[in-house]
């Protein structure tokens, strides 16, 4: 794996350079050859792991509204919704954790949310897929009741600072633990929390994020 890569000389990672907690997820066969590891959490969520072979694209402007144009120009075709983007560390190396949401044929949203960790010449990216049974809608309707905002905003208008609660807010994923975007944030911090990365390839240099 990455002959064309390490025939250039240097160090190089493969699936065994990061390693995070699957306990109690199913590993299950990815469709596509050479692609990386995939697992299925007790919840029917999907999670997978891949690497990207390139030095990652960044934007000029090096804060969260330049990712953020890049994240949303990959959310164009699928009408995508975004939902949080922010920085944070995972495994002493700077990444980039982005959730959205995608409207469903038969009605409620797909949450999906990517991990980034972007080194020099390459990016470990987690990707992770809740779909909905319905509790998000529940979830919608009971803060709605409540007076808490659902308006979805336009890609281009996001984020503006919510001068009110909005529906989707971590602050109220212990209230409905069920819901595909609370499963989405639980997933994705369990990722962050147990990854580690093997020391040949965590030396080598990342880059510099906002924060």
């Amino acid at each position: 794996m990455f002959e064309f890569l390490k025939g250039l000389g240097g160090v190089y990672p493969d699936y065994d350079s990061i390693r995070v907690n699957t306990q109690g997820w199913q590993q299950v066969e990815s469709p596509q050859a050479k692609a990386g590891p995939l697992w299925k959490t007790q919840d029917g969520d999907g999670v997978g792991l891949e690497i990207l072979r390139r030095r990652p694209k960044l934007p000029q402007s090096m804060d969260l509204y330049g990712y953020r144009n890049l994240f949303l120009q990959t959310m164009q075709s699928s009408g995508g919704i975004p939902v949080e983007l922010g920085s944070l560390e995972v495994s002493q190396c700077p990444a980039i954790r982005f959730l959205y949401k995608i409207p469903q044929a038969a009605g409620g949203m797909a949450y999906c949310g990517t991990l980034t960790l972007p080194f020099r010449r390459f990016s470990f990216l987690f990707e992770v897929h809740c779909g909905d049974h319905g509790s998000s809608e529940a979830r919608d309707a009971s803060l709605a009741e409540r007076g808490v905002t659902l308006a979805e905003r336009k890609a281009r208008e996001w984020p503006p600072a919510p001068k009110t609660p909005q529906a989707d807010m971590a602050q109220f994923d212990a209230e409905f633990p069920a819901s595909p975007v609370a499963r989405l944030r639980r997933i994705l911090t369990r990722i962050a929390d147990s990854a580690v990365i093997e020391a040949r390839i965590a030396c080598l240099p990342t880059c510099e994020l906002p924060g």
